[in-house]
């Protein structure tokens, strides 16, 4: 999740800043930086909430070593 996370918020950040750069001083210039703000700060916040209610539900993944949300915090057998 963390990698795709990165490249969805590079990727998207690379676009706006190549319209921003495309368009030059506009009124829409700030409507991509405000943009760029809310892509950075949402999209972390989305991925840890999905992650985490995943791990809720029961999704847990084959190569993890220390689950440290478990309750006894142990490694997995």
């Amino acid at each position: 999740m963390h990698a795709s996370s990165k490249c969805l918020v590079g990727g998207g950040v690379s676009l706006l800043l190549a319209f921003i750069f495309k368009e030059g001083y506009s009124p829409v210039t700030f409507r991509l930086i405000v943009l760029i703000i809310f892509l950075l700060i949402t999209n972390p916040v989305v991925s840890h909430a999905l992650t985490k209610s995943a791990y809720q539900i029961g999704v847990i993944p084959d190569n993890i070593i220390v689950d440290d949300l478990s309750e006894r915090g142990n490694h997995n057998e």
